[in-house]
């Protein structure tokens, strides 16, 4: 309009030469197209808004599914390896115990296949295969038993080597020579005094398995089995004597140095002399899956009930006194007639100084000074 308005100020006559029909035409135009493209980038920009907001959102539904699988993948690995399937295999192996025969020569004679089917159960074992040693500490071949089918161990095979020079259990790595040798790990079946009995030699396992956790689950039960085996091979007399308490004291407490399980040790004396024997009874048939109790006369003539707790936390010790204190039954001087003590095992100590403990607290002599009053391990058949 502005253009023809100078248009017919300055040249009157040159305005009605121009073409307006084509001059309006294309005005319309122009607004129409610019109307279209505003309409057109708003839809855009709404659109690509809608695509960051989604695409956004599907970021944090990956991290959030990607969190949780690999929450999951934990929490398998913890199933597998955490102290309640380690509890269940100690189980087994407690209650099987006392039914092994004693044997001085061959320790793991007639319960090879029996200890393998427990390690093959507790860590998910495809392929594995059971060694003795024999009293050179040398490899006895062919292997007492095996589950699936491998080849015998190499003598020189690197994680054997590894695993009879450390007494510990040897897994394979990327930069290990024995990647070749077809062995993923070899669980050494040692006792307390650090005497290897015998190996397990896992060849073939699931590849989620194949993590810390489970390792140490094998190498805990791999030094139980030892300490069986090591009971095995001595006289009765030997494994229900004061030195009984000490060895298992001692391996509790390796294993609360090696793997950080928790254990407990508690002493119940009875002070109430007319009640002795029904709290004697009651401290004795309170006892659990994998508790062991020891009984004893200190100086004043008192019983004491030794009681080992494994894979016991002080939570779980004031659990089980307090259920031990409210299944007292009997009059309110049996309620009263009993005095507990309880210590939690500490890597940093050894099993010496917590029995020394144990003898102060209870008034009771040290086991190796006074031979007529030993500590009994109670069975499950004298309970």
């Amino acid at each position: 309009m502005l253009v023809f308005a100078v248009m017919a100020y300055l040249k009157p006559g040159l305005l009605g030469e121009f073409p307006k029909a084509q001059a309006i035409g294309l005005l319309l135009v122009g607004m129409g197209a610019g109307q279209a493209r505003d309409i057109w980038n708003a839809r855009v920009r709404k659109l690509d808004y809608l695509c960051h907001y989604h695409q956004t959102r599907l970021e944090q539904f990956t991290s959030a599914y990607q969190l949780l699988q690999v929450s999951h993948s934990q929490l398998e690995r913890r199933m597998a390896g955490g102290t309640n399937n380690l509890r269940a295999a100690l189980d087994r192996l407690e209650l099987r115990d006392p039914v092994f025969d004693v044997t001085r020569d061959e320790p793991l004679g007639g319960i090879g296949e029996w200890l393998l089917e427990i390690m093959v159960e507790a860590g998910n074992l495809h392929i594995a295969a059971l060694y003795e040693m024999n009293g050179k500490g040398i490899l006895r071949l062919p292997s007492v038993a095996m589950v699936g089918k491998a080849t015998d161990l190499s003598l020189f095979n690197p994680l054997l080597r590894e695993t009879l020079r450390t007494g510990s259990l040897t897994s394979v790595h990327a930069n290990n020579e024995a990647v070749h040798e077809h062995v993923i790990a070899v669980v050494p079946l040692i006792d307390a005094a650090g005497h290897i009995h015998g190996v397990v030699a896992i060849y073939d396992m699931p590849f989620l398995s194949i993590h810390q956790d489970t390792f140490e689950l094998l190498g805990v039960l791999g030094r139980h089995i030892g300490d069986i085996l090591s009971r095995r091979t001595r006289p009765m007399g030997e494994t229900q004597s004061p030195f009984a308490l000490r060895e298992c004291l001692q391996r509790n407490l390796e294993d609360a140095k090696r793997h950080a399980l928790p254990a407990a040790l508690i002493a119940c004396k009875i002070v109430d002399a007319e009640h002795r024997d029904s709290l004697v009874n009651h401290c004795c048939n309170s006892s659990r899956g994998l508790d062991q109790s020891w009984i004893s006369i200190n100086r004043q003539g008192q019983s004491v009930i030794v009681k080992l707790l494994p894979l016991t936390d002080e939570a779980g010790v004031k659990s089980y006194l307090a259920r031990l204190e409210r299944e007292q039954t009997g009059s309110d001087a049996a309620m009263h007639g009993l005095v507990t003590y309880q210590w939690m095992l500490d890597k940093n100590r050894t099993a010496d100084e917590m029995l020394a403990e144990v003898c102060a607290a209870c008034d009771m002599d040290a086991p190796e000074s006074v031979p007529e009053k030993p500590l009994h391990f109670l069975s499950e058949a004298a309970l």
